[in-house]
Parts: C-alpha cells; sequence; structure tokens
C-alpha cells in the first residue's frame, strides 16, 4: 500500500501517463514522500536526486508533500513503511504556468521552485 497515495489517483494518473509499458497496468500514484526520499538517499549516500514529472503539477489544487508519519514507528524507526502509518502533510502552493519547457531551475514559477527546495 503507498502510503501517500492521492485520492484523485485516476486523473492524475491519465495526465502523467503512468501505466506500465508492457502489461498497461495503471500505477500507485502518491504525493512527494519527503521521508521516504531521505532515507534512500542517505542510505545510498546520493548527492543528488532527479524529479521527474513536476509538469504534470501544474495547476493541482491538492498539492501536498508528505514530510513525517503518525502512528507507531517502534517495529522500523529507520524505514517505518507500513499500514498502520497515516502521512503528515505540508501543503503548498501550485502553479498555474506551464513548465513543460524549462530547463533551467530560475525558468520556474516561484511556486514550483519552492516544491522543488
Amino acid at each position: 500500500t503507498l502510503i501517500t497515495a492521492m485520492e484523485e489517483q485516476d486523473a492524475f494518473r491519465e495526465l502523467a501517463g503512468e501505466f506500465g509499458a508492457t502489461t498497461g497496468r495503471p500505477r500507485d500514484m502518491g504525493y512527494f514522500d519527503a521521508v521516504a526520499t531521505k532515507n534512500g538517499v542517505e542510505l545510498q549516500a546520493a548527492t543528488e536526486i532527479a524529479l521527474t514529472k513536476v509538469d504534470c503539477l501544474t495547476g493541482l489544487n491538492d498539492l501536498k508533500i508528505c514530510v513525517g508519519y503518525e502512528g507507531d514507528h517502534s517495529e522500523n524507526p529507520i524505514w517505518p513503511q507500513t499500514a498502520a502509518l497515516a502521512p503528515i502533510y505540508e501543503k503548498m502552493e501550485s502553479w498555474s504556468e506551464d513548465i513543460t519547457g524549462c530547463r533551467k531551475f530560475e525558468e520556474l514559477p516561484v511556486a514550483a521552485q519552492k516544491y522543488v527546495l
């Protein structure tokens, strides 16, 4: 189960084209999970990450980032991905500008820059 699953997965999945290349099965869609990403970056000693499909977030009214979890972390406090947890979200301001042509950070609208940071 995806802990940050979006309520409106179907519409967003269509917009983002998130279906299996071979099977055509719909992929799970969720809000950005900063906790899981931080854990993955630390585990792999990564120095950079790539954010993809940010352009698909344009105009999304309910833009959120998972910044923590509520629930029992005692089973695995480092990687607490269990169904017993609930995400803690930070709401983000959306943007309406088309960013598909943006290739530099400075070209993004301020709200998109804040989302990336």
